[in-house]
C-alpha cells in the first residue's frame, strides 16, 4: 500500500515531486518495456500529485501492452 506523501516529512513538497519524477524516469529507463515498472512509476507520480506526468506513463503502458479483446 502506498504511503501518503505527507508521511515523508524529511522531504519538502518540491523535493518530493523532484524525487518522484527522478525515480519514475529511472524505472522507465531501466526497463522501458516492463509494464510493472511503467505502472509503478505512474502510480507513484499520481500519488504525489503529478497527474499529467502520471497520465503520460499510463499511456506509455497502453502502448507497451495494449488491451486485447477476447473473442
Amino acid at each position: 500500500m502506498a504511503k501518503n506523501p505527507k508521511e515523508f516529512p524529511e522531504y519538502s513538497e518540491n523535493e518530493l515531486l523532484d524525487t518522484a519524477r527522478k525515480f519514475a524516469k529511472k524505472a522507465s529507463d531501466l526497463n522501458p518495456t516492463g509494464i510493472i515498472s511503467i505502472l509503478s512509476a505512474a502510480n507513484s507520480l499520481f500519488i504525489v500529485g503529478l497527474h499529467d506526468i502520471a497520465v503520460e506513463s499510463y499511456e506509455k503502458a497502453l502502448r507497451v501492452a495494449p488491451i486485447h479483446q477476447v473473442t
